[in-house]
């Protein structure tokens, strides 16, 4: 809808348990989103550029956040997804931080954060957040295992028609799974 709107920006954040994040680094991707949507490079992204290019350094997470808050002056709404936040794995309590920077954004942010119940506890600092419950059913789950079974050949060879193995995996994963 706001492929072509030069006054809104989109920025998209996934977490991936494998990997650490530091709440710098996902503002300076936000940050980089806001500034390739806007097709030119405003003076105090040029100035914070030869700042850091001089020393050698890389921006703190509160000179990103005052860039970024500039850089959206000229924006009417900013719309960011944080995907998986349950998945941000850091020593730093990054989810805490990086929402905290992001909840500096307000009014324009149009925040949308994905995750397990337990990222609720981060979302606490915003004034209000409405929370929609996806989860699988089991039968879901159950459709979709004996799918994949039906799809991979050496599976069905060995269990498939409702055979033994066929329930033995279906339940083990449906029980596994959890809503997942």
């Amino acid at each position: 809808m706001f492929a072509f709107d030069e006054d809104i920006a989109i920025a998209c954040v996934y977490f991936d348990h494998k990997q650490e994040f530091e709440p710098v680094a996902i503002l300076r991707s936000i940050l980089k989103h806001v500034i390739q949507r806007q097709g030119g490079l405003s003076d105090e992204i040029r100035e914070l550029y030869k700042r850091h290019t001089r020393r050698e350094t890389q921006p703190m997470l509160e000179e990103l956040s005052e860039v970024l808050r500039l850089e959206m002056c000229d924006l009417t709404k900013i719309f960011v997804v944080i995907d998986a936040l349950d998945e941000c794995t850091s020593t730093d309590n990054a989810p805490a931080i990086l929402l905290g920077e992001l909840q500096n954004l307000h009014p324009k942010l149009r925040l949308l954060v994905t995750g397990r119940p337990f990222a609720e506890n981060e979302m606490s600092i915003f004034p209000s957040y409405d929370i929609l419950e996806v989860r699988a059913r089991d039968i879901d789950v159950e459709n979709f295992v004996r799918g994949r079974i039906q799809a991979d050949k050496s599976l069905r060879r060995y269990a498939s028609g409702g055979n033994k193995l066929e329930r033995l995996i279906t339940e083990t994963v449906v029980g596994k799974a959890k809503g997942m």
